[in-house]
């Protein structure tokens, strides 16, 4: 029987919270954990990405002035650096694609760094890109609005890159309340502006104009339909952490925890009107253990930590203040956190043999393994008084399972009165299926057949085989909230049993199923007498989005669509796809639950099919029904929503029915570019912009890929009816591959040529931005996997990637090749897994088809011959900085000495109603390494 999750795709679990009153209902169960309610954020960003879709996760971190007071020791960082460590090793046993950010905000956001894939070779970078932050203090104010609105953006882009569903979360850490301050000097309003787009007219060198800007800023936030809204309703789950210090106390963030959860008890708060199920988590930490154990329960998504709380032996080795759990061949790892409320106690560890094993001391921060009965447990101290362990099963070990025991003992003998607690994570590595032949959709009043089980990894596990108890619950819900039980509570006798239900009283649309398996370890016997209960584990939780559609004689109409980002107009347009037969008309008003403020009325409209007489007709191989979104005025937000399409059944059988599509669109104002120089030119010289000019060199300067072996493999492939073939098979990376390396290093960390493509690190147009790398080959026209795909320069399109470009690909188009041909450039690193390359092969056969289709139809055939490529860019204009555009490899295309050619400011792309870029200017390459001139450039050209 073929297991099915997801398209196809199993994944290892991701476990989700087990609830007090569940715990209670289980007699004698060891241990006596408890799980907060918060954690059903946790669950859901976890159930997400257990059912196929790929993990996002950015990390916000505040750099305002205030930490030089509240963290003196950038607690912080240790605790995020925990994070990122603890991630990659969930990735790592769930084979699930998890990708992160690093980003700051307190006047601003900015990002620090590029997304990365979580691994085992990204882990140290991303933890270097966190320790960066340590010097990250001197913020001038603490700017909710701009923070969230800036990962708003971010994880939107992100999320419109792909096809595959988008898991999206928010670790936002602050150490104080949203505060703005007067800038009462020159140089404070040149640096940090006098207003916010948020708060137009207030004057913020005025103390009315910082009131009136904190109103603003705390009205859009929480107002129903405001960025709060816009995050929820754009699937975001926002995990928020604060440090409560001197400077500020447990009521300073209620704010904070009413934004991240939708309201806050003390004082009473609200924010937002989307509030059911919680939207996020809040946790208030005090310490570095604190913030460890509010960012332990972050750290594997889904699986909510068994939280114990004991005392602390006296003096030697006790068993009564032990933290027990029990283990079984069904639970291969496990981590736990551990901390007192005293230093310099020890720590044993006790196996199912009862022969405790000390963690010795070491320097924090170093790890350290000892053997344990069935596997080894590999230790951390993370503070004077915590510690963090892996413990991981060896193969066929016949002495894991069993009770465990987690020990505290004061040699000295002087802490009585104190407590100590553990966060226990317990991996199972078995997962809920379905298999049936209607894989992702479901017709009302239409038999549903198929079949649950249980898997491990990709293959089915018989649920007899399961040493402990083992129930499967799976139910079938709308957007609207509306759900039908499939299973409930099926025990292992009856998991396998076929399953066929007829779902009614659903809306039509998008919908979810839930699959939730409930695992309690075998329990610790003594012959036939029971010693000790087994362990509740946090139940395996797996969503997979379906569609749920009309009768099958109805047409299928698309759940989803979106128009993308919309700069600087107001208006886009989508498409809604109509399959199968029948017809369908856009009936009526959209229901739109966020938008940004200022817009106007929202209208989504189908020009001549807004009634029956005029609905457009299905077809068997998908009917186009285009859609149009407008507005007033061009705002910065997120517009989230629903409109509703009529659907007719062929023939007229059956009366005409509504379904609901949801739409998105990430709308922007354009950058005013005349006010940003003119502002920038005041800046420069005034005394005050000098370090605006030095933020702008360190972005060149640190403009570089990263060291280390880069490995490469050209591939030359076909597309055909939407299948990219390489050598007439489905794509795919052979064993072979991926045999030439080239060493990056300082000396070429800027500029290199591999696999043919030239690659050239530019800094970012922000002076507080990640730069990026083009990559360029004479003759063709190129894109990449990221988003933008591509930079424009003339006639000449560009592929456009992260520093870091291992993990990704290049589709290069040759100019007249045939429109179904094309080259690949993939890049990997030197130790990057199989599943890196796996993924990008997914990756390439999904993605590719449409991106060529793009990218061709962008070139309209002008593609640059090799002369002209060698001289592009030696064009008239003028500028002030740092070029940030990519730069050909003929010594002509520089300037300064070698070039009487200037280069001209560029300016942000736009998007026009049709989703395409308008045209922009361009700009001029800057000088190469050697011969590094003043100035600065803004922009590499329009982005797609």
């Amino acid at each position: 029987m073929a297991v099915l999750v997801a398209g196809g795709v199993v994944l290892a679990p991701a476990l989700s919270a087990v609830t007090a009153a569940e715990a209670a209902s289980t007699a004698n169960v060891v241990p006596a954990a408890t799980v907060k309610d918060s954690d059903a954020a946790v669950t859901d960003f976890g159930g997400c990405i257990a059912g196929g879709g790929t993990g996002d996760l950015l990390l916000l971190i505040d750099d305002s002035g205030s930490l030089k007071q509240s963290d003196p020791d950038d607690d912080r960082v240790k605790a995020a650096q925990y994070l990122v460590r603890q991630l990659g090793r969930f990735a790592e046993q769930s084979s699930a694609q998890v990708d992160i950010r690093v980003s700051r905000f307190s006047t601003s956001y900015s990002d620090v760094g590029d997304w990365s894939t979580l691994d085992g070779a990204s882990v140290p970078r991303v933890s270097e890109t966190v320790a960066s932050l340590a010097t990250a203090d001197t913020g001038f104010e603490t700017d909710y609005w701009s923070a969230l609105e800036g990962a708003r953006k971010d994880l939107a882009e992100r999320a419109s890159s792909r096809k595959e569903t988008s898991c999206q979360a928010i670790a936002w850490f602050t150490d104080g309340k949203a505060e703005y301050d007067v800038r009462s000097t020159k140089a404070a309003q040149d640096a940090y502006g006098t207003s916010k787009s948020f708060a137009p007219g207030a004057d913020l060198s005025t103390r009315a104009g910082v009131e009136a800007v904190t109103k603003a800023a705390n009205e859009d936030l929480c107002r129903s339909g405001g960025l709060a809204d816009q995050l929820r309703s754009s699937g975001i789950t926002t995990f928020a952490v604060g440090l409560e210090s001197s400077g500020a106390s447990a009521s300073d963030f209620a704010q904070l925890e009413a934004i991240a959860t939708g309201s806050s008890s003390s004082p009473k708060t609200t924010c937002g009107s989307i509030t059911e199920p919680v939207p996020g988590s809040f946790t208030l930490a005090s310490d570095i253990d604190n913030l460890l154990f509010a960012f332990d329960a972050l750290s594997s998504p889904g699986q909510a930590p068994l939280t114990q709380e004991s005392g602390i032996c006296q003096v030697s080795y006790c068993t009564d203040q032990a933290h027990e759990f029990v283990l079984d061949d069904s639970t291969p790892a496990v981590h736990v956190l551990a901390a007192a409320d005293v230093d310099a106690v020890d720590v044993d560890l006790v196996g199912p043999d009862g022969v405790p094993v000390r963690l010795p001391r070491g320097a924090i921060g170093t790890s350290a393994s000892v053997a344990v009965p069935g596997g080894t447990a590999t230790y951390t101290w993370e503070s004077p008084s915590s510690v963090s362990v892996d413990i991981t099963r060896s193969d066929g070990a016949t002495t894991w399972s069993g009770l465990w025991k987690v020990v505290f003992i004061d040699p000295a003998g002087t802490s009585a009165d104190k407590r100590s607690r553990t966060n226990v994570h317990i991996s199972s590595d078995l997962v809920p299926t379905w298999s049936g032949a209607s894989r992702g959709r479901v017709h009302l009043s239409s038999a549903w057949d198929g079949t649950f089980g249980i898997a491990r990894g990709r293959d089915a596990v018989a649920p007899a085989s399961i040493q402990g108890s083992a129930a499967l619950s799976a139910a079938l819900s709308d957007g609207s909230g509306h759900d039908t039980t499939i299973v409930d509570g099926a025990d292992k006798a009856h998991i396998g049993d076929a399953v066929s239900t007829e779902p009614t009283g659903l809306d039509l649309g998008a919908g979810t199923v839930e699959m939730r398996l409930s695992l309690t370890t075998a329990p610790v016997m003594s012959g036939t007498t029971v010693v000790h209960e087994g362990t509740v584990l946090a139940p395996a939780v797996v969503r997979v989005p379906v569609s749920i559609l009309a009768p099958e004689q109805y047409p299928v109409v698309s759940d989803t669509v979106d128009f993308g980002t919309i700069e600087g107009d107001t208006s886009g347009t989508a498409t809604v796809t109509l399959t199968g037969a029948g017809c369908a008309w856009l009936s009526g008003k959209p229901a739109v639950v966020a938008a940004p403020s200022g817009t106007g009325p929202i209208r989504v409209v189908a020009d001549g099919h807004d009634q029956a007489s005029d609905c457009v007709k299905a077809s068997s191989a998908g009917t186009p029904m285009q859609v149009t979104l407008s507005f007033d005025e061009s705002r910065n937000g997120t517009v989230n929503g629903t409109f509703p399409v009529s659907i007719a059944a062929a023939d007229a059988l059956g009366d005409p029915l509504t379904t609901n599509v949801s739409f998105t669109a990430d709308l922007r104002r354009p950058l005013n570019q005349a006010n940003f120089l003119l502002a920038l030119v005041v800046a420069l010289i005034a005394g005050p912009g000098i370090p605006l000019g030095l933020l702008y060199l360190a972005s060149f300067v640190t403009a570089r890929m990263p060291s280390g072996g880069l490995l490469s493999q050209r591939v030359s492939v076909r597309v055909v009816d939407g299948t990219v073939l390489r050598d007439g098979e489905p794509f795919s990376f052979r064993p072979s591959d991926f045999s030439t390396m080239q060493t990056v290093s300082r000396e070429n960390a800027r500029s290199l040529v591999v696999a043919g493509l030239s690659l050239r690190a530019r800094p970012s147009r922000s002076p507080v931005g990640a730069g990026h790398v083009v990559a360029a080959e004479p003759g063709s026209s190129a894109a990449s996997d990221g988003s933008p795909a591509w930079v424009r320069r003339g006639a000449s399109i560009r592929a456009r990637l992260p520093l870091a470009v291992q993990g990704h690909w290049v589709v290069l188009s040759p100019a007249g090749s045939a429109a179904d041909t094309a080259e690949v450039v993939a890049f990997v690193g030197t130790n990057a897994p199989d599943s890196i390359r796996a993924s990008m092969a997914e990756s390439v056969r999904d993605r590719l088809p449409d991106l060529l289709a793009r990218l061709r139809a962008e070139t309209g055939e002008e593609l640059l011959s090799e002369d002209a490529f060698a001289s592009a860019g030696a064009r008239s204009g003028s500028s002030i900085g740092f070029g940030s555009e990519d730069v050909s490899s003929a010594p002509q295309s520089a300037y300064g000495s070698r070039s009487a050619g200037r280069p001209r400011a560029g300016r942000s792309p736009s998007r026009r109603g049709d989703g395409r870029a308008t045209p922009e200017s361009s700009a001029t390459p800057p000088p190469p390494a050697e011969d590094v001139g003043f100035g600065f450039g803004f922009d590499d050209g329009p982005h797609r």
